[in-house]
């Protein structure tokens, strides 16, 4: 247990430095590649070294039992690397940008849709009735996710509102080209405002009003097919952690709401909940949420 808390904050001093008072934005534009007045970038490398070494141990583990039982058929991701030759360092970067933009995402959203929840009784009534016609007094399970339209709308809509990334990765300019009457010249860097784009009037009736109703009226998804919601980005370089991240979300969403009773400490009421939040690269909570769980129903 001690070895998973210690790993534990390792993710989390990773994380950290994407988010005030760390956050700098000498990170995010090239031009200001020579400047790190508070020193992060190398705070950074140090954090990246430590993050690395988690997955060392594992590597190494996978090696020596192929090596022993001379295993050659692919089991999951990590055999498939090894069996296409890719070294330590190429893996530790696969793993890093697969599993950490996911679970970082994952985690900033589930928060997001608990404080849309709570802050929205009616919306949370509807979602556990859901839960509860389709589970009963049975424990969540992922293969039955798909049979909730009510949760995926509102998950959706959360992401909308509140993108776990609220500014895309960076695009550079190949050639000087022209978008809605703008001149962008070539090797400019482009960046893309997910928040602006999730709250756009002219998008999205009531852009503010947190109404998981508009997407059981369309066939709108987040995998980079509709522009006007796009909080993992499109195309080629869409977020390489959303299967990751929309495998976990509804799953820890659904669990939580249908296990347990949520208040707000104190006999807060509902609409007394701050919905501030913090932007740097990921899109926080300020403050963090907190709850009061009681356990709803045992479940099998």
């Amino acid at each position: 247990m001690e070895k998973v808390v210690e790993e534990w904050k390792v993710v989390e001093e990773w994380g950290s430095i994407n988010t005030p008072p760390h956050f700098s934005l000498v990170f995010h534009f090239q031009h200001l590649n020579g400047l790190d007045p508070q020193r992060l970038k190398k705070e950074a490398l140090v954090r990246l070294d430590k993050v690395d070494k988690l997955w060392e141990p594992i590597v190494e583990e996978r090696k020596r039992e192929r090596q022993v039982n001379n295993r050659v058929e692919c089991t999951d991701m990590l055999d498939v690397l090894l069996d296409n030759n890719y070294n330590d360092a190429e893996i530790n970067n696969i793993f890093l940008e697969t599993f950490g933009p996911g679970s970082e995402s994952s985690s900033a959203t589930a928060e997001w849709v608990m404080s849309e929840l709570i802050k929205n009784p009616p919306v949370l009534a509807r979602l556990r009735q859901e839960l509860d016609n389709e589970f009963g007094h049975s424990k969540v399970t992922g293969s039955r996710l798909a049979n909730l339209p009510y949760l995926s709308a509102v998950i959706k809509e959360t992401m909308r509102l509140h993108p776990a990334i609220p500014f895309m990765l960076p695009h550079k300019a190949v050639e000087t080209c022209q978008v809605l009457g703008y001149t962008i010249p070539q090797g400019f860097q482009v960046q893309l405002n997910a928040y602006a784009i999730g709250r756009d009037p002219e998008a999205w009736p009531e852009p503010n009003t947190f109404r998981p109703e508009r997407f059981l009226e369309s066939d709108i998804d987040y995998q980079g097919n509709h522009f006007e919601l796009v909080p993992f980005g499109a195309g080629r370089r869409i977020c390489p952690g959303l299967p990751l991240a929309m495998k976990n979300t509804p799953l820890i969403v659904s669990s939580l709401i249908h296990e347990f009773d949520w208040s707000l400490p104190g006999g807060t009421p509902p609409e007394k909940l701050e919905m501030n939040d913090q932007l740097s690269i990921a899109l926080t909570k300020d403050p963090s949420l907190c709850l009061v769980p009681k356990l709803r129903r045992v479940v099998s």
